[in-house]
């Protein structure tokens, strides 16, 4: 095959890459995670009906907003925009710390179950932000390899200070003792077998 045909080889290749990419993963993610969301906004919805707590209570209504706002806007997070957003954190009011304090005034069985739900929904985020960007695949792919040595590296390190502080001298001081004391035996049956 000559360089031309090579070429055009890839460059058919790298556009159906990018077909599937845009318009089969990427509405895939997005119908996925606002699948996920209502759920929790269900799963939400179905807590304030059995009475646990009131559909007008603050922690309620926020979680319950802010699940609506990402389930409309589902297909505009990106890591671009996160990024954006995370440096921008500053001057936006800080709605979890206020959610925080609203869910603190709940019994604890319900303080948990919203916080549960909360992190799911965080959890379904980042995995939207995590499975539509390919420059953090490669990021990841070129990171685990760092915490894989690094995990090494720790584990070989408390293995030393496991065994300085073990003072593994004297377990071999201990160990000689005893085998001098064996083979002390050893030679004096020996000596009892001659004699």
């Amino acid at each position: 095959m000559n360089a031309i045909g090579s070429i055009l080889n890839i460059g058919f290749g790298l556009i159906l890459l990018w077909l599937l990419f845009f318009f089969g993963w990427r509405p895939y993610r997005i119908d996925n995670v606002r699948e996920k969301l209502f759920q929790l906004r269900n799963e939400l919805f179905l807590l304030a009906a059995d009475g646990a707590i009131s559909f007008d209570d603050p922690a309620y209504r926020m979680l319950r907003e802010r699940l609506n706002a990402v389930i409309r806007f589902a297909h505009t997070i990106t890591l671009t925009r996160s990024v954006l957003f995370a440096l921008q954190a500053d001057e936006v009011p800080n709605l979890r710390e206020r959610w925080l304090e609203a869910v603190a005034k709940l019994p604890e069985k319900y303080q948990e179950q919203l916080i549960d739900i909360d992190q799911r929904a965080s959890f379904a985020l980042a995995w939207q932000v995590l499975s539509g960007s390919p420059i953090l695949w490669l990021v990841i792919i070129c990171y685990i390899p760092k915490l894989v040595m690094d995990d090494w590296r720790e584990s070989k390190q408390a293995k030393l200070k496991v065994a300085k502080d073990l003072r593994v001298e004297l377990i071999e001081a201990q160990a000689v003792i005893k085998f001098e004391r064996e083979e002390s035996k050893a030679e004096s049956g020996r000596q009892a077998i001659h004699a």
